[in-house]
């Protein structure tokens, strides 16, 4: 039996050929929308408070311990408490001025990594954990390089750390991630978000 072989017309062609070109045209552009309006949500999210764990890891010194984060508008409350070797640290800090009280008493500086470094010892950043602590980037720093998947941030390289999102959860109406994990250089910082109280009033 012979097979009959049926003319392709060209024009078939070059509409197939268009409709794969734009399949795979729109793909990135959808991502990139659906990550643009994630962040939108986000950045919009002013009033909160994240309780957690909190892990600081180095050769020469291993801590863990707890975090309370309050946040309302550029304004910052941060608890820092169980073993992590320093008992219970209170950082409080808006644009320009953090104070840190500590069993030993109240200091203050012009930012909140030099104060915590000068009488903790401890390397937070914590200028910046105030938005990767969300699943963004900070604002103000260049990006290396990122990972997206499903509009979601899932690697981050800025200001020499090396940050990864995972277990990403639903809050309200807003996704965020359940585990961030810095890195730099020998040191690396863990922060499990247990519980979000979203738009809290002080």
């Amino acid at each position: 039996m012979r097979t009959r072989n049926f003319p392709f017309h060209p024009r078939c062609t070059l509409l197939l050929l268009s409709l794969l070109l734009s399949a795979c045209a729109t793909t990135p552009a959808l991502l990139d929308s659906e990550w643009a309006k994630h962040q939108q949500d986000l950045a919009a999210l002013s009033h909160w408070t994240m309780h957690g764990k909190i892990a600081i890891r180095h050769p020469d010194n291993n801590q863990s311990g707890y975090i309370e984060w309050q946040q309302v508008e550029n304004a910052y409350q941060i608890r820092l408490y169980g073993p992590l070797g320093q008992g219970n640290i209170l950082i409080e800090g808006k644009p320009g001025l953090t104070s840190l009280t500590t069993q030993d008493g109240r200091f203050s500086a012009s930012n909140p990594e030099t104060l915590l470094l000068q009488q903790t010892g401890m390397n937070l950043p914590v200028s910046d954990l105030l938005y990767w602590v969300k699943g963004l980037p900070a604002p103000n720093a260049e990006i290396s390089a990122q990972t997206l998947l499903q509009g979601r941030l899932q690697q981050l390289t800025q200001n020499q750390w090396s940050i990864n999102f995972s277990d990403y959860q639903a809050i309200g109406k807003q996704i965020l991630p359940g585990k961030i994990q810095l890195q730099r250089d020998q040191l690396t910082i863990i922060v499990l978000a247990k519980n979000w109280t979203l738009d809290t009033l002080p």
